[in-house]
């Protein structure tokens, strides 16, 4: 069974009465229980168009187990549009009252991980969000480290602007 692992540390306390804080343990608690094994055999040995399918029935898997245990959120949603003006989508959408959730799925190579971020938090920079970068390997050479080195520092940008950052990867 290949389940998400946590692979970054927040660097201050997540206080239980806080939503916000609350709902960032669950969520990564909940992810790290995730079987994504089904969804990723072989990943690293298909062809990019392939790969972009296994990842979308994974997206699809995450999304509708979120939709059923997070009930408490004002709406769930895949491909959200980041931007009204740019042509760039969120791989899974989370809106409460009080913060937003971004959760991207993507191949944990250092440049892709911190532009998502980058620009999630840009534009998004008026809301409270946590954010969530879901990794998994996309070719046999690809190496978690840097990945991992990466989640540092979007995490430490994150609690910067008072948001919440979580790295988990899938290993192959």
């Amino acid at each position: 069974m290949r389940k998400p692992k946590l692979c970054s540390t927040l660097t201050r306390p997540l206080n239980s009465k806080n939503l916000m804080d609350k709902t960032y343990k669950e969520l990564v608690d909940f992810l790290q229980q995730l079987d994504c094994a089904p969804y990723l055999i072989n990943l690293t040995k298909k062809t990019q168009k392939d790969q972009k399918n296994m990842i979308k029935n994974l997206q699809d898997f995450i999304f509708n187990k979120l939709s059923n245990q997070f009930i408490n959120m004002d709406c769930w949603d895949t491909e959200h549009p980041a931007s009204s003006v740019k042509r760039d989508s969120i791989d899974i959408y989370g809106r409460h009252t009080d913060f937003e959730i971004i959760i991207e799925l993507d191949k944990y190579r250092a440049d892709q991980i911190a532009k998502k971020f980058l620009s999630r938090s840009a534009l998004f920079n008026d809301k409270k969000i946590i954010y969530i970068a879901l990794c998994y390997g996309g070719t046999a050479k690809m190496s978690a480290p840097e990945a991992i080195k990466y989640f540092t520092y979007c995490n430490t940008i994150s609690l910067r602007l008072e948001n919440l950052f979580a790295g988990l990867i899938v290993e192959k």
